[in-house]
């Protein structure tokens, strides 16, 4: 076993413990995390003792309980784990335990284990001697701090358009559209090669949009560009008319949901239309359009574009406001153009926020990130995926374990409320002296070395 802390306390060598200076990232100490820690001299680290901690700031200590005996712990990466510990009644600490209160298990003076008590059971009179009469406590790993957050949907609780699956992506609320341009204007509901062929279209103010071209009115090559603007809706409206037209064909989003399906056909062609229901404030709306190629005269015509325009409807089916749309497509709207690859999040930008949302309805107070959105706890680079959804009203452990399952590796800190996470695999690869082994065997995650590690103490 290592002598290091955190990290280094499953994944590093054995150091010899004339080694003082060591990693305190997780140790029990007053510096801050990354810098070294330095033995006092003449003062040796207990091998092991637990410590009272207090909710949200686990970095006071409460107590050390100095009379407990039986500790163990189970701790997994990924997993809750667990912990126990039995005080004697005699002792006086055994009443300052209560539910929800966090012990700290501390060995060599390092963090190894914190976990929440979560069950109390005392022995009041019991049939053996004098040490028979002990309070035993037990619960969960840190990491069960995670499910008293619960994802909600994008735009909150009651907001219309619901959906019952809350998605990260592109289409998404908090989707960071920041490095996207601006779309460039083509021309009116009937310029160009559409003049002749479009009907039912409700009004000359919309305009065709696209990527920046020469004249895309007339030839743009195949491929996918992704727009997206965000929109007020105002009080008294109840509902939103939705006209779309696209060449050649794509999918229309509203708060990351999809709305509306449009395919370029025949000529005259007709917009497609749907009412969605909405609730008044800001709402975000995207389309992905995917140009195709005519093979009769790509040389000639194969223009691309986006047309969209949408309605206000009140309570009664008046449009409101009678001189316009609410929202249609323009310069305004934001555009990736030809993207190699659809835009997605990562798996660090979608933790992040579901945790900052929960810490702003007054959940998971006191978690912290040893990750952000572009790398994870060691500097590796988080992949972009396209495909991380969840229920609505999932708990936030319980998603992040679904992730667990193919994009990330997570360990909660024992030292303080500090949540880890790493790229699928990589945990500890900014270790020299770690080697890490990748699945032997397709069908069994953990054949890893690193996969499912463990590690489980009894004192």
């Amino acid at each position: 076993m290592s002598g290091r802390g955190d990290l280094f306390y499953y994944l590093g060598p054995s150091v010899p413990r004339v080694d003082v200076r060591m990693n305190a990232a997780g140790a029990v100490t007053t510096a801050m995390p990354g810098t070294p820690m330095m033995y006092r001299e003449g003062v040796i680290p207990p091998r092991l003792q637990a410590s009272l901690h207090r909710r949200p700031d686990l970095l006071p200590t409460v107590a050390v309980l100095g009379g407990s005996f039986h500790r163990q712990w189970q701790d997994e990466l990924n997993e809750v784990g667990s912990g126990s510990m039995t005080i004697a009644n005699e002792d006086t600490q055994a009443t300052i335990v209560t539910p929800g209160d966090v012990v700290r298990f501390e060995d060599d003076g390092y963090a190894c284990f914190a976990w929440i008590v979560r069950e109390i059971n005392r022995a009041q009179i019991a049939e053996g001697e004098e040490h028979d009469q002990v309070t035993d406590y037990s619960g969960e790993g840190l990491l069960s701090m995670l499910s008293e957050g619960v994802v909600y949907p994008a735009r909150g609780a009651g907001v219309k358009p619901y959906d019952d699956q809350r998605a990260f992506s592109w289409p998404a609320v908090d989707y960071d559209d920041q490095w996207w341009g601006y779309a460039a204007e083509i021309g009116g509901p009937r310029a160009g090669y559409w003049f002749d062929g479009i009907t039912g279209w409700p009004n000359d103010t919309s305009t065709w949009i696209w990527a920046h071209l020469p004249n895309a009115l007339e030839w743009a090559p195949a491929g996918a560009c992704y727009v997206r603007t965000t929109f007020n809706v105002p009080e008294g409206v109840n509902l939103l008319h939705l006209y779309l037209i696209l060449d050649a064909e794509g999918e229309l989003f509203i708060d990351g949901m999809s709305q509306l399906y449009f395919m370029y056909d025949a000529e005259p062609v007709s917009p497609a239309e749907t009412d969605v229901e909405i609730t008044p404030g800001e709402h975000t709306l995207a389309i992905k359009c995917t140009n195709d190629v005519d093979p009769e005269s790509d040389e000639i015509h194969n223009p691309g574009g986006i047309l969209f325009a949408a309605y206000g409807v009140n309570s009664v089916g008046e449009w409101i406001p009678d001189y316009g749309p609410l929202v249609e497509t323009n310069g305004g709207w934001k555009i990736v153009e030809y993207p190699p690859f659809e835009p997605g999040m990562t798996p660090g930008e979608v933790m992040t926020h579901c945790v900052e949302e929960a810490q702003a309805r007054g959940a998971l107070l006191g978690l912290t990130l040893g990750f952000d959105g572009e790398v994870d706890s060691d500097g590796n680079p988080w992949p972009e995926y396209t495909q991380i959804a969840t229920a609505v009203a999932t708990d936030v452990l319980t998603f992040f374990r679904e992730m667990c399952a193919t994009y990330i590796d997570m360990w909660m800190e024992p030292s303080q409320f500090r949540l880890h996470a790493w790229v699928k695999g990589m945990r500890g690869s900014h270790l020299a002296d770690v080697d890490l082994h990748p699945v032997t065997d397709p069908l069994d995650p953990w054949s890893g070395n690193l996969a499912g590690l463990s590690y489980k103490r009894v004192d």
